[in-house]
């Protein structure tokens, strides 16, 4: 009789042994595959952010854009541009381009924290001590040609000239006539900011 109730509650203990330990290693499975796919999903995530971030980076273009504030935006359609207020508070009306062969930093401009990071404000550095490089020797050149009667007219007018391949090609010749060590064409064209036939931009 004992042996009968042994060999019919043992079978049945341990199929019930089975079951719960069948249905625990399956809800652990499942915590797990819900946990390996949230962190997944976050790494996904992370990783587009970064991407997002990355292609952001020299994205400066053609102009830079100052506003009422005298802060610089690398976007035309920065908020802080588009709804930006002033220091009393009143909305920021101006939006004034900066073509970036003319960007120059000065003491009292500041850049947008949200549309300028980090790596586009060292480049915005680069770009403004780069021009202040051509503009030096730009200047130059003007200088001593005007002083020679050898060209009339503006500053500006003159870069205009440098602009046009046939004039900057007569501006050089007409420095060289003047004595003026300007170097070969090349050369001299790359110091002025001069690529690709045109003056540089970036």
């Amino acid at each position: 009789m004992g042996n009968s109730l042994f060999s019919t509650y043992v079978p049945i203990a341990f199929s019930l042994w089975i079951k719960n330990a069948v249905i625990v290693i399956s809800v652990a499975f499942g915590f797990s595959l819900v946990f390996s796919s949230c962190h997944s999903k976050n790494k996904t995530t992370q990783c587009e952010a970064d991407e997002s971030i990355f292609q952001r980076k020299d994205s400066i273009g053609k102009f830079v854009y100052q506003d009422d504030n005298m802060v610089i935006h690398i976007s035309d359609v920065c908020f802080n541009l588009l709804a930006g207020k002033d220091v009393s508070g009143h909305k920021i009306y101006a939006k004034h381009p900066i073509d970036t062969t003319e960007f120059v930093f000065s003491s009292n401009i500041r850049v947008c924290s949200n549309c300028v990071s980090e790596a586009e404000f060292v480049r915005l550095k680069a770009i403004s001590i780069r021009n202040e490089e051509f503009d030096i020797r730009r200047r130059w050149l003007y200088d001593k040609l005007k002083q020679s009667d050898v060209i009339w007219g503006s500053y500006d007018l003159f870069i205009n000239h440098l602009s046009n391949p046939i004039e900057r090609r007569e501006i050089y010749e007409k420095a060289c006539n003047e004595g003026y060590n300007v170097g070969e064409y090349d050369e001299f064209a790359r110091l002025l900011g001069i690529a690709n036939g045109k003056l540089n931009r970036q």
